[in-house]
């Protein structure tokens, strides 16, 4: 489960926003970020807002679009009130979680309640994360008849002592299949890779050394001990760097520089 919510001033129900944000806002670019917070299987160094099916506590996945989309035209409303000027999204991210756990007409529902409220610059990247197992190139086809534009495997090691360790479910071997299938439909490709996992080849050349157990390296359920380099699990008082991707954090540790507050959302809930 995600970690407890950091000690701040909570969100405002109406959702506005500081006068400041208004501030240049036409010279800055606008993208939208769209958190989709399901797992298969949690890995051991995620902190992020993620729920696995036996957590959901009676909530259903197959209302999250419905409920997403809802909370797009809450965004709307709520930038229009706070004097935000309205311009069109030049990027839109899938991120979680494993936003592919969703069938891709949940995805496409999702990024139409963006495109109707907001609107998409004329070639906005919609980028969708994906487990190399979560994805076929049937998926990954529609996916791409859907307006996606890139996906983003969470590949992280080609070791699989390595991927024991950081406790992931998929075999390596199937990286090339799926970055094969995605660019065959006409999708742009990343890969997330962690590197200075315990266990992994040395960027020094120097020969890796097998971890003790997928286990072993982990101070926590989450966050690897080597990773942590500011603070301890118990202590909040020095913020350490942020993996986040947007200027939301979506984490609910204080681990963001900018000592950001985000607080999870009950699944299907705001």
């Amino acid at each position: 489960m995600p970690s407890a919510l950091p000690l701040a001033d909570p969100a405002p129900a109406d959702g506005l926003l500081p006068a400041s944000a208004a501030v240049e806002a036409t010279d800055r670019a606008f993208g939208v970020y769209l958190h989709v917070p399901f797992c298969r299987v949690r890995c051991g160094y995620c902190d992020f807002n993620t729920y696995t099916a036996d957590e959901l506590r009676g909530v259903r996945r197959s209302d999250y679009a419905a409920h997403a989309s809802a909370e797009v035209e809450f965004a709307v409303a709520a930038l229009a009130g706070s004097g935000v000027p309205s311009r069109p999204a030049s990027t839109v991210f899938f991120g979680g979680g494993t936003p592919t756990l969703l069938p891709v007409s949940d995805l496409a529902r999702m990024l139409s309640a963006v495109r109707d409220g907001f609107g998409l610059v004329r070639g906005a990247e919609v980028t969708v994360e994906a487990n190399p197992d979560s994805v076929d190139a049937v998926s990954l086809a529609a996916l791409a008849a859907a307006g996606v534009t890139r996906v983003s495997f969470g590949m992280q090691s080609a070791v699989p002592h390595v991927l024991a360790t950081l406790e992931r479910t998929h075999d390596p071997a199937r990286i090339p299949l799926v970055v094969r299938w995605a660019r065959e439909a006409g999708l742009e490709v990343s890969l997330d890779l962690i590197y200075g996992t315990p266990g992994s080849p040395s960027l020094t050349g120097a020969a890796p050394s097998r971890p003790r157990s997928p286990r072993a390296p982990t101070t926590s359920r989450r966050t690897p001990s080597s990773w942590r380099t500011a603070r301890s699990s118990r202590d909040r008082s020095a913020p350490g760097p942020c993996r986040c991707r947007t200027t939301t954090c979506r984490r609910t540790c204080t681990s963001s520089p900018t000592g950001s507050s985000a607080r999870p959302a009950t699944p299907g809930t705001r």
